[in-house]
């Protein structure tokens, strides 16, 4: 509707549609049409009011049949044997036959469907200043005891209050807002990294904001007192990951790793993999059951190991 709306260069007071399911959800006798969340949305933007044929009544929209019909003689039916090696290319052969119908005298009224439509264009309310963007709509989703639902693979919390609760999800290329009773209760700036998970404190209870609060820390601290590999191995994922919830995930289940194979273990197989600018939890646990680092050295630099390089010279090349 946004498309066609610019195309005329306005808005019509109504828009009058039949019952596709991308504009009408229900549409009983005798009760109000249910209108989709998004199209409804597209009409309160333009200012014009939608409506919906009755159901199984062609007549109601006869016109626009005639007008489909006829786009379909003379201009589908014209081009349908010419080939077009771009969309450009097709398009614009599209508006040249969509000109000639537009100029084409009526068979039973004086002129043409140009000149009728610049005689009642006045009609037309004014474009809003800016267009509408598309929002998707997702309907119905509980709020699971984590209080995070995903949306296209990646997760967003929502206060905890709602656990169990039934919220819906609108979302634009820019925004993920989450909406409970007609109230916005969430609202997050969309990622499309799959697997990510956004957590708002905010939407913690208590118990669960402290715990957060204090893991990563505790994280740290431990992995410092085990060792320079597993200790450079946990800086990366809780402190310079983009996504640091993961990055508590992966250290926690390095933490319980460590319970059963021994702290000295986990440092010597973070040092092989660090050293190495191997970060993945996977190949931490393939590693640590296959063995693979023993062959090789620890990574245990220090900061009293000498740097050699043919371009570092010495404090001797310059003399006392």
């Amino acid at each position: 509707m946004a498309t066609t709306f610019t195309h005329f260069g306005g808005v019509p007071r109504y828009a009058v549609s039949d019952n596709l399911k991308s504009a009408v959800i229900r549409h009983v006798r005798g009760e109000d049409v249910v209108f989709n969340q998004a199209y409804r949305q597209c009409m309160i933007h333009y200012g014009c009011y939608p409506l919906a044929t009755r159901v199984r009544k062609p007549k109601d929209k006869a016109h626009v049949e005639l007008g489909v019909k006829l786009v379909r003689r003379w201009v589908l039916a014209v081009l349908r044997r010419q080939r077009f090696t771009s969309i450009d290319e097709a398009n614009a052969a599209i508006e040249e036959r969509m000109a000639f119908y537009r100029n084409r005298p009526f068979k039973k009224l004086p002129g043409t469907r140009a000149q009728l439509f610049e005689t009642e264009k006045h009609k037309l309310q004014a474009l809003p200043h800016e267009p509408y963007e598309y929002q998707e709509w997702l309907y119905s989703q509980r709020v699971p005891p984590d209080y995070h639902i995903a949306f296209e693979q990646v997760s967003y919390s929502v206060p905890h209050t709602l656990v169990g609760r039934v919220v819906d999800i609108r979302a634009t290329k820019a925004l993920v807002e989450f909406v409970f009773k007609n109230e916005r209760v969430a609202t997050w700036a969309r990622s499309y990294t799959a697997g990510e998970v956004r957590t708002d404190p905010d939407h913690q209870p208590a118990s669960h904001r402290a715990m957060s609060e204090g893991q990563p820390l505790a994280l740290l601290a431990w992995a410092e007192s085990v060792g320079y590999g597993l200790a450079s191995f946990a800086k990366w994922h809780l402190l310079e990951r983009h996504d640091p919830a993961n990055g508590q995930r992966t250290m926690a289940r390095v933490r319980y790793l460590a319970k059963l194979h021994g702290d000295k273990r986990i440092n010597e197989v973070a040092g092989y993999l660090f050293g190495r600018k191997i970060k993945d939890l996977k190949t931490f646990e393939y590693v640590l059951k296959n063995q693979n680092d023993l062959s090789q050295p620890a990574y245990e630099p220090t900061d009293r190991e000498p740097l050699h390089h043919a371009n570092i010279r010495g404090k001797d090349y310059f003399g006392e």
